[in-house]
């Protein structure tokens, strides 16, 4: 496994993995670009080359069999142009998705003309020309599709949802406390995660129901078009303290804390209008929690609409009122809800279950293979 170093580059054994962290290295950009007119963007370049050196060298002492790369930040697009290595793209959010939730950028003509544009149409040349393409979700290969220039043949798209490996496993018992009920969100305090919509629900919620609280955990310093964020626009407003005090913003949070926000909540809610997948609805179903989400992207294809939780439209207020109303008013369909979720994970999104989509994959266009570097 590659991936950039933090520190000084290393590579290191663990859990049966050899990881190597890299220093990304200069590399002049070729004197023909991929994208002509367009210049690829340098940090893109360098990354990427530097990427496919490594590789190289690893190859050099061992054959590697078959590489594996995300779409995002244009990983591939060094393997692609060099050909040298069977190749599996992953889809992923890509350029003009995460563009839909950052107005700044998008309408910042200098920063689209040297990396908006350049990434979007990099991304292109790689969807054009990789042999394979691993879609995390139906909805995200839908999607490309439909607003990308390259055409994907059913016959090199496969699809095979994502795995987490157990958090929960482990874990000791949540701490006893108070009768209260706890709704967590997690992700970036911005537009395409759906906090507006949360913040603007939640109030009236917690009004009618004062033993709830809510945590939110993520980044909440992402600014909005205006410059100001939605953690300030929200505290800015009049409510009751009864109310304001049950509203906690968290921070970022690290993977152990993580864990413990999930084990200790009671009901998971995260409206978000797009997820390409939604490894949060995921992390919250095996923690056997109800999820409120979306029916969007790839929401509908994790989250079962009635059973492991509740789908809303896009931007629904009204919507995402009524169904934490329903999960808090009716604590033994959310426990049914819970297991029901536990089970979903344990039967669709275990390791076990994409390694064995995956190395069907493989095998089906590769042939047998027992060393897949991810880059």
């Amino acid at each position: 496994m590659l991936t950039k170093s933090q520190g000084s580059a290393s590579v290191d054994y663990e859990e049966g993995v050899w990881v190597h962290r890299v220093d990304i290295r200069h590399h002049p950009l070729p004197d023909i670009s991929p994208i002509a007119p367009l210049d690829v963007p340098g940090h893109i370049w360098s990354y990427t080359q530097t990427m496919l050196e490594e590789v190289r060298a690893i190859d050099a002492r061992r054959t590697v069999d078959l590489v594996y790369c995300p779409l995002w930040d244009c990983e591939p697009l060094g393997f692609v142009v060099d050909g040298s290595f069977p190749l599996i793209v992953a889809l992923q959010t890509t350029m003009k998705f995460w563009l839909e939730s950052q107005p700044l950028k998008a309408a910042d003509r200098d920063w689209m003309a040297m990396y908006g544009h350049p990434i979007v149409a990099i991304e292109e040349y790689i969807l054009e020309r990789a042999p394979l393409l691993h879609s995390i979700s139906r909805a995200i290969a839908r999607d490309i599709r439909a607003q990308y220039k390259a055409t994907l043949p059913d016959s090199k798209v496969h699809y095979a949802p994502l795995c987490l490996e157990d958090w929960s496993a482990g874990m000791p018992p949540p701490v006893a406390r108070s009768r209260k009920t706890r709704l967590l969100f997690v992700g970036r305090l911005e537009s395409r995660k759906g906090i507006d919509v949360l913040l603007d629900a939640i109030p009236e919620v917690l009004a009618q129901f004062p033993t709830a609280i809510l945590d939110i955990v993520g980044d909440d310093t992402i600014p909005k078009a205006d410059g100001t964020t939605y953690k300030v626009e929200f505290l800015k407003q009049d409510m009751p303290t009864a109310v304001r005090s049950r509203i906690v913003f968290h921070g970022r949070a690290d993977e152990q804390q993580l864990r413990k926000f999930y084990r200790d909540c009671d009901i998971f809610v995260a409206p978000s209008r797009y997820e390409s997948f939604g490894l949060v609805f995921l992390e919250a179903l095996m923690f056997g929690k109800p999820v409120i989400g979306c029916d969007a992207g790839g929401g509908p294809e994790v989250v079962t609409d009635g059973e492991t939780g509740l789908l809303i439209a896009p931007g629904d207020v009204a919507g995402l009122q009524a169904a934490l109303t329903n999960l808090l008013s009716d604590p033994k369909r959310r426990r049914k809800m819970g297991i029901a979720a536990r089970a979903d994970y344990e039967r669709r999104f275990t390791v076990q279950s994409l390694v064995s989509d995956l190395t069907n994959m493989i095998d089906t266009h590769f042939g047998p293979s027992d060393k897949v570097i991810a880059s």
